[in-house]
């Protein structure tokens, strides 16, 4: 009981945090590949490696953002309902939902995987 206590009271601070710096960093990556970095065209942001490197980028950023939003979020919502049992333990339920959040998680990892790849990428040129 205290540790689900305690994991709701931070993963809200978490949750509150996310809302601020997540869309601050895509608008801050819009920022630096358009008014601060090259691609100052639709020609450029089609026609050249850097320019779709960095669309694929920020698609894959707000995608991850969303997903992390409302599939962790959601999800996160759904272990925490489930009931525990007199002893405090949560039995089969909790660790389906437990691993579901696992996964969930997972997936979002690999969508900054792609990001940070995208980030790589464009230091290169491409």
């Amino acid at each position: 009981t205290t540790q689900r206590e305690f994991g709701s009271h931070l993963g809200a601070r978490a949750d509150r945090l996310f809302l601020v710096v997540g869309p601050a960093v895509i608008i801050l990556g819009i920022i630096r590949g358009t008014i601060f970095g090259p691609i100052k065209s639709a020609d450029v942001l089609f026609g050249s490696a850097y320019g779709i490197t960095w669309l694929v980028a920020l698609i894959a950023a707000i995608l991850t953002f969303l997903w992390g939003k409302y599939m962790i979020g959601g999800a996160v919502k759904a272990m925490d309902a489930v009931p525990l049992g007199p002893d405090g333990t949560g039995g089969p339920a909790l660790v389906a939902a437990t691993d579901r959040v696992k996964l969930i998680a997972t997936l979002e990892l690999i969508g900054f995987v792609v990001v940070f790849t995208c980030m790589i990428l464009m230091r290169f040129g491409l």
